[in-house]
Formats: structure tokens, C-alpha cells, sequence
């Protein structure tokens, strides 16, 4: 095959590149400065153990290479208990001297920030026990040789940053002699011991199910111009029932077709964010739980859950600090969506709530232009017809306004609100609902349940549910007596629960792929799905992709694709890039025409030196072999 670029299995990382490419051997990073300021983890029996007297990262640089402009580097790494206990599961930060992109890895899961790594175990790396060592290791490539800094680890909730005291460089402008050593002691601060991978932006370019969303109108749109409907479940507060943020639990509800799981952050109530509770400790399970939600390729609303203080502006300056630091972390991701304030209530007026909201709006936009945002209304979140005589200006874009409703008690007057609100052109986003009275107990009401989501429904608006929890409400999904934290079976939900379910159940394809939005609206890349046989683009570009062989050979199963890439509009399309993503982590084998980055089940597929650019009217090819322990299927692809 022609110009053919043969990539070796990482089943083998200690396997050489092809002899064509330039080698070369950087030394091994050995000295380390340790963390003097120790913090302690409370192990099971009530010992307190220094926590760098848990774990130890030894990571050692090899073979280093130059392919198509962009220069190789693999690192291998053992991840040592030396403990006398058993680590249940850790986290690596490697941060580096400029901005770095994964190539392969292997016994971890590799996600890209950057200039810095997250490595995460994989099932048979999570467990240590008492001075037992775990291999994990990754190739990286950059437009530089990258230079380790320094590295981050974690376990349990404790992270230790550890400097590197003597870190390697590679002088590309002698290639002969391209080894030279830098001394230079970079040192670590405060901040950054306490967990820097916690603290950094975090740049994850995840493809979710309808790509980018935005408002047009009234109504929210997908990536491709069709209206998208949000049908949601809320947790209840992140402080009450931590324990329901976990990937099994956000699987079951998404069994059902619920496409998005909302994080409510409460901000005074039992441990309020602003009012005694750990803020770093919920900051972190905010993240855990777009993490989940990001892998189980869902959206998620991040809830400014603001209730018993009524006025949003008791806490402004809190809401600045967290949303700047959301919106930095996941400015990337486009299944990221924030509710600025949950439930304005106690007779704040709208004039209040606007102030607030241009506050915080300005602070996130400042890290994310495309976001959808959604804002609380007076009155729990229901005068959406007062704020329709007089929204946010038009220079904010992609704005919901949230309207709340409980069926048993919220009628016919609560529906005339949104029916005026949505003559006058304001997006209405129900952003909880309930089906029982305003208490969240009392009397089921699938009657009036049924009458709102009718409604709901012929308006293309969306809505989550409260709440996944059993508190023992009439509104919670499960009933109180569910003891379990995930794979619910039917009986597990209350009968407000069933109903919800049945109700996703029977109206899965609503709005999934409606009339489409004004042409105008769509300025976001194109996301298409592989079970279509063809894929256009909106820059004129049209993808093929054949299956053409697969084949299992011990235990992992392997499939070759070939991709044509078309150019139909009358411009040149240049620097194309595409993301494809499989139903299951997967591994190059071999590749062509192309270069591959990413990790995981999601990669990146870039151009080589003589098709970067596909001429108007013409076309290029590429193709790979990948392999993974199912049979890879190829589930999603987008041009960037």
C-alpha cells in the first residue's frame, strides 16, 4: 500500500518505531523533588498515613522520534504502591512545557488539557495493593519535543505535586546532538500541591450525541439544524446524595432515553455551597459528575441551585467564582450547559435577577462564547411572561429562561404564563418539573402530568425531571425503600417515577429530529452518525466510510476502514481534521494518509504533508486498522 504508515501495537509498548524515522533516546527523568507539605489520608482502620507515603510515579522517557513536522515522544510509567495499604484507584497529571496531544497509550486512560495529561487506570491498573506496581505508558506528540515539569498524583481524594529537578529538552535545530539537559528547578507552589488537574482548564473535545447546541427563536437547536429536545432528571442536592453520581445510575436513566442529567449545587441548604459546606469537595463531584455524563455521552446542566436566600444576589460573588471556574474547566466540551439560578423567590423583582444575570453571563462568556445558559424567573422560576416584556439585550446569545412547574398544583394559570411568554419569543427551558403538588409530596397528578407534557411537546420544549433520589417525596424516581445506587429494576421507581420513565419511553423520537432551524442559526461543525450511509458536511465536505475486513486474533477483535473524503463546494478545504468515535476504547493498529491523536474510544484523524489541503472538486483518502477487546463499531464522526 502506498505511502503507508505502519504503527505498532500498543500491547507492546517497548516495540521500536520504523527504522525510516528518525530515533533518538532522551535520558531517564530520575530525580524528583518531594513535596515538603504533607497532607494525610484516614485509612480504614484510623491510621492517618503521610500521603507521600502512598503511592510513587516513576516515569522514564524513551525513544523519541520526528514524523510529518510534529516531534514523538513515549513515556513509560510504574505507578507504585508503597504503602502497607491497599490504593483502590489514583489519578497522574503530567504537566509539560507547551501544549501536548496523545498519540497511543496504554494501561490508562489518557485525556488531553493542553499542556497537561490526566491518566486515569484502566479496570486491571485501578488496584495496588501493599507495594504491588501497576504499568501504564503513553506516546505524545507537540511541534516541539515536550518537556516534563511536573507531575500531579492522587489517590483518595489527596493529591501530592511533585517538581522535576532536572527535566530534559531536545534541541531540534541539531538533530545529530538533540539531547542537552536543563537544570532549571521548577518549582511548585501551594496551589498547586493541593491538586492541579483539579485546577487547570480542562479542554475535552467529547462529540455528544447532537453536537453543539444553540438557541434560535424560541426553540434549541442541534448541530445540524433540528430542533433538540432536553428530557432530563435532576439529582436532588449534590450535598444530600452524593452517592447517585455514578456512571451505573446515569446508564439506567439514559436506558430509559433521558439524553441529560442536571447537577443541582445547592447553595444554602444542608451544606450549601455558601453556607458551610465544603466547597472544594462539591466543586470536585461537580466535576465527577460532568465526567460520568461526558463518557455516557449525555448533557449536563450544572445548577446554581439558589432557593432559601430568594435573592441570587446573596451570593453573587460566590456565583462569579464558581461559574468563571466552571466555564474555564469545560469551555471545550459542548454538552455543557449552566443554570446560573435555580429559583428566584420572596419577592425579588426581575430588575434584580437581570443584574445578576449580565453579571455572571459577562464572567462565563468571558471563557465560553457558546454555551447555553439558562436563567432563573421570579416567583420560583415562573413569571416567565414578565421577563418576556423585557429579556436579557441582544447581545447575549444562546439564553433560556427557566420556567418550573409541579402539575399537581401548577394548572391552566402557569400554562397561559408560558403561552405568552413563547408569542412573545422568549425560550422557555423547563429546568424542573415534578408531577406531584409544589412540596414535591402529596398527590400524584398523571392527569395534569399528562397535559403539560403534551404541551411540552407540541412546542419542542425541554424539561428535567425532580429528582433522582429516594428522600422519601412523592416526587423522588425511586421509592424510598431502594436501597440500590444504580441498575434500578421497575419496581425500584415510585409510581411518579414509572410514569416518567414510560412517558421517555413513548416519546423518545419527539423532536429528535424535527423541522429544521433558519440556515442563519447554524454555525457550529456538523456532527453525523455512522449509521447513515453517506455524511455531508456544512463546508461542502462528504465522508464514506467501508468496513472493510475484521478478524479476531487472541482476544481482541479488529476491523479495517477505508475513508473517502469528497470536496463539493467551490473552495478549497485545508487543515481538515476529523473526529471519529467507536462504541468501545480502541487502539490503532495501522494507519494511512493520515495521523492519529486522542485516546480511548474518541480520536483525531489529521492530514499528512501531501493531502492537507482537498482541492474544490476533488477528493483524498485515508484509512486505519484498530482493534479492541468487543468488535469496534465506528458510532460517530465530526469534522472540526
Amino acid at each position: 500500500m502506498d505511502n503507508e504508515v505502519v504503527f505498532y501495537e500498543t500491547a507492546s509498548p517497548t516495540d521500536a518505531p520504523q527504522t525510516t524515522q528518525e530515533i533518538t533516546t532522551i535520558p531517564e527523568t530520575t530525580t524528583v523533588q518531594q513535596d515538603t507539605t504533607y497532607t494525610y489520608d484516614v485509612m480504614e482502620d484510623g491510621s492517618e498515613v503521610r500521603q507521600t507515603e502512598l503511592l510513587q510515579a516513576d516515569i522514564t522517557a524513551g525513544n523519541s522520534w520526528s514524523a510529518n513536522g510534529d516531534r514523538y515522544v513515549q513515556y513509560n510509567i510504574l505507578i507504585r504502591n508503597i504503602s502497607d495499604h491497599t490504593i483502590s484507584g489514583w489519578e497522574l497529571v503530567l504537566n509539560f512545557d507547551r501544549t501536548v496531544y496523545v498519540s497511543d497509550s496504554w494501561g490508562g486512560v489518557y485525556t488531553e488539557y493542553d499542556d497537561r495529561i490526566l491518566i486515569e487506570p484502566v479496570a486491571y491498573t485501578q488496584e495496588l495493593q501493599p507495594g504491588e506496581t501497576k504499568e501504564t505508558g503513553v506516546i505524545l506528540y507537540a511541534d516541539q519535543y515536550p518537556d516534563l515539569v511536573k507531575y500531579s498524583i492522587k489517590t483518595e481524594g489527596v493529591s501530592q505535586c511533585v517538581s522535576m529537578e532536572e527535566t530534559t529538552a531536545v534541541n531540534v535545530d541539531e538533530p545529530e546532538n538533540n539531547v542537552t539537559e536543563n537544570t532549571e528547578n521548577h518549582g511548585s507552589s501551594e496551589e498547586e500541591t493541593t491538586g492541579q488537574a483539579a485546577q487547570d482548564p480542562q479542554k475535552n473535545q467529547t462529540t455528544y450525541t447532537s453536537g453543539s447546541l444553540h438557541v434560535s427563536g424560541t426553540n434549541l437547536y442541534d448541530s445540524q439544524g433540528n430542533i433538540f429536545q432536553i428530557r432530563g432528571v435532576s439529582t436532588h442536592g449534590l450535598s444530600w446524595f452524593p452517592e447517585y453520581v455514578n456512571s451505573e445510575a446515569f446508564a439506567s436513566l439514559k436506558s430509559y432515553g433521558v439524553n441529560t442529567i442536571r447537577l443541582a449545587l445547592y447553595t444554602s441548604e444542608y451544606n450549601g455551597y455558601c453556607t458551610g459546606g465544603n466547597k472544594q469537595e462539591l466543586k470536585e463531584l461537580v466535576k465527577k459528575g460532568v465526567q460520568i455524563a461526558t463518557e455516557q455521552g449525555m448533557y449536563v446542566v450544572i445548577d446554581w441551585h439558589v432557593l432559601s436566600e430568594g435573592n441570587p444576589n446573596t451570593y453573587k460573588d460566590d456565583a462569579v467564582e464558581f461559574f468563571d471556574e466552571m466555564s474555564r474547566i469545560f469551555a471545550n466540551q459542548t454538552n455543557v450547559l449552566y443554570e446560573i439560578c435555580n429559583e428566584p423567590n420572596g419577592g425579588v423583582e426581575w430588575s434584580e435577577i437581570k443584574s445578576y444575570a449580565e453579571t455572571v453571563i459577562d464572567v462565563i462568556r468571558n471563557n465560553d462564547a457558546n454555551a447555553v445558559i439558562i436563567v432563573g424567573t421570579p416567583t420560583w422560576s415562573q413569571d416567565v411572561d414578565v421577563v418576556s416584556q423585557s429579556p436579557l439585550g441582544s447581545r447575549y446569545s444562546n439564553i433560556m429562561y427557566a420556567l418550573h412547574f409541579y402539575a399537581a398544583t401548577h394548572k391552566e394559570d402557569l400554562q397561559s404564563k408560558m403561552q405568552t411568554a413563547l408569542t412573545n419569543g422568549l425560550p422557555v427551558f423547563v429546568s424542573e418539573f415534578g408531577i406531584t403538588e409544589a412540596s414535591g409530596s402529596g398527590i400524584v397528578d398523571t392527569t395534569s402530568a399528562d397535559t403539560w407534557m403534551k404541551l411540552l411537546n407540541e412546542n419542542g420544549i425541554g424539561y428535567i425531571y425532580w429528582n433522582l433520589s429516594n428522600k422519601d417525596e412523592a416526587c423522588d424516581l425511586l421509592r424510598s425503600s431502594c436501597t440500590s445506587l444504580s441498575d434500578w429494576t421497575f419496581d425500584d421507581y415510585s409510581p411518579a417515577g414509572q410514569w416518567f420513565l414510560q412517558n421517555q419511553q413513548n416519546n423518545a423520537s419527539i423532536y429528535d429530529k424535527a423541522a429544521a432551524a433558519p440556515t442563519a442559526a447554524v454555525d457550529t461543525p456538523t456532527t453525523l452518525y455512522a449509521s447513515d450511509d453517506y455524511w455531508s458536511f456544512s463546508n461542502g465536505c462528504n465522508v464514506s466510510v467501508s468496513l472493510t475486513d475484521t478478524w479476531a486474533d487472541t482476544s481482541m477483535q479488529y476491523a479495517s476502514y477505508d475513508v473517502t473524503v469528497s470536496n463539493t463546494s467551490s473552495s478549497d478545504v485545508t487543515n481538515w481534521r476529523f473526529r471519529i468515535t467507536w462504541n468501545e476504547e480502541i487502539s490503532p493498529k495501522e494507519y494511512w494518509s493520515c495521523e492519529i491523536g486522542g485516546s480511548g474510544n474518541n480520536r483525531l484523524f489529521i492530514p499528512v504533508d501531501y493531502n492537507t489541503t482537498i482541492p474544490a472538486g476533488s477528493y483524498i483518502t485515508f484509512g486505519m486498522i484498530v482493534y479492541g477487546v468487543q468488535s469496534p463499531e465506528l458510532t460517530n464522526i465530526t469534522f472540526e
